[in-house]
């Protein structure tokens, strides 16, 4: 390594997010796809939800088995929901979760 490789590495800018004061709530939610779905297209319509407690979320587990469910498949995301202002109750994190499950339900995906 030499003082030039050493220059680039320090010259990467980095980002910060601040940390989360309040504890969030992951829901696990497995959703019914057509079989030759993608996750990059299920992540996108899950983008396409305007919520901004949605803090992340990510792939857990894939299942087929074509006698359960014939040209399906399941896909199960967690989804992890979190305020910096407060605690979020029970009733607001089903409200968002029910209207993610509305908008999804557009793309016929459903909760299986």
């Amino acid at each position: 390594i030499d003082n030039d490789d050493i220059e680039k590495v320090s010259a990467v800018p980095l980002k910060y997010k601040e940390v989360f004061k309040y504890p969030g709530v992951t829901v696990d939610l497995s959703l019914l796809v057509d079989k030759s779905m993608r996750y990059e297209t299920l992540a996108g319509y899950i983008n396409e939800y305007p919520c901004g407690y949605l803090s992340k979320y990510y792939l857990i587990d894939i299942f087929e088995d074509e006698k359960l469910l014939p040209g399906k498949k399941s896909m199960t995301v967690r989804f992890e929901f979190v305020s910096m202002e407060r605690t979020l109750e029970g009733h607001e994190i089903q409200s968002m979760v029910d209207g993610l499950l509305t908008s999804l339900k557009e793309k016929q995906i459903e909760l299986r």
